[in-house]
Parts: C-alpha cells; structure tokens; sequence
C-alpha cells in the first residue's frame, strides 16, 4: 500500500476534498477486484428494484421483475436516470453517521433475483468496470473513514497512516468496516432518489 509523507489534514467540513486526496494517492485498503463486480451488481440491483416498487405501488399492476427489465430496454433515459438516482442517494449518505460499526450480522433481503445462467443480480448494466469500481470503492473508502473519525474521538494523536495499518493487522477492525459497509449497501434506499426530481428522472417521473 502507498502512503504520501505527509498525513492529509482531515476535517469534517472538508470530507469531500479529503476523499479526493485519498484516492488520488491511494491511501485506503479497498476490495479486490471479485467484491467489487460483486456489490456493484448489488447497488445496480437495488436502484432499479427501488424504482420498481415505486411503481407497482403507484399503478397497481402486478408486473414481474422480468417484464419490467424488459419494458425499461425500451427507455434511452433508463440507465442515465438509474446512476443519477444512485449518485445522489450515495452523496447523501456521505455526511453524517451512516455506518454502523457494531452490527454482527449481516441479513441479506428476501427480493434478490438472481439469473439463473450465470448466477449475477438480474438487472439491467448501469456502468462499466471503471465506473463500478469508483462508486464501490468510494463508497467503502467513506465507511473506512467513518470509523476512523469514530476511533480517533477515543485515541489521542491516532494518524490516518497508522489507522490504516492497523487495519490491515487487526482482523477486527477490518471485519467492523467490512460489516458496516456491506449493512450500509443493504440500507441504501434509493426511492427518495426516485422522487427528488432530478433532471434525468423526469421521464420517468410520469410512468
């Protein structure tokens, strides 16, 4: 792992340029390449099956999953307003204290639909690898700094540069990211993104 000399100065009102730096210098642990295929699918699956839902409540039809994949091929705008949805509930839950580090178990819910072919999250391809592997390590990279912030409250003179190689020694600090992270992805609801009138939503806003 690469470490700069120099430890960023971390401030909470400055988290989104404290992201930026990080990564540029890539000074956090990430996921391997088979986990983040893995929950970006997940993240895919969850905005579309939000959306989904959103629908079904609001006509009244009783379409399947397939079907809907099917009918949404039909709309240009589908994957567009999908990442902009996604983006925007991800941004949301950069600020504050989302993650929960305590949590032992994690319970995966009961309308994952998976391809019977191939075994993935049936759902429709929202980004290539380089844009998933952005959104899911970003998004893991905030979990890692959470805790963090949470243990540097409790350690007095704690270093991000220290932080992270405990991180990499201590299995128990790890699997609390790890959890927290993967509780976090399954946490995430995207129907608030459906409705917030976005731009790229608004065709769909009409369905």
């Amino acid at each position: 792992m690469l470490f700069s000399r120099k430890e960023p100065q971390i401030a909470r009102e400055s988290s989104q340029e404290f992201l930026r730096q990080l990564v540029r210098e890539n000074q956090f642990s990430g996921l391997d390449s088979e986990a983040v295929v893995v929950y970006g699918e997940l993240l895919s699956f969850r905005v579309q099956r939000d959306y989904y839902e959103i629908l079904r409540k609001k006509t009244g039809d009783p379409v399947t999953w397939e079907s809907f994949l099917g009918l949404m091929q039909h709309f240009p705008g589908w994957v567009t307003a999908s990442n902009a949805v996604l983006k925007y509930t991800l941004a949301q839950k950069s600020t504050g204290r989302f993650f929960n580090f305590h949590v032992k178990r994690i319970r995966l819910p009961a309308d994952l639909t998976f391809d019977s072919g191939d075994g993935m999250l049936r759902s429709a391809r929202l980004f290539d690898d380089t844009q998933r592997r952005a959104i899911v390590n970003a998004f893991f990279l905030q979990a890692e700094i959470d805790y963090y912030y949470q243990l540097r409250g409790r350690r007095r003179n704690y270093s991000w540069e220290k932080y992270q190689r405990d991180l990499g020694k201590n299995q128990r600090m790890w699997r609390a990211v790890d959890l927290a992270f993967r509780d976090g992805l399954l946490r995430l609801d995207f129907k608030p993104g459906w409705q917030a009138g976005l731009p790229e939503t608004k065709d769909f806003a009409l369905l």
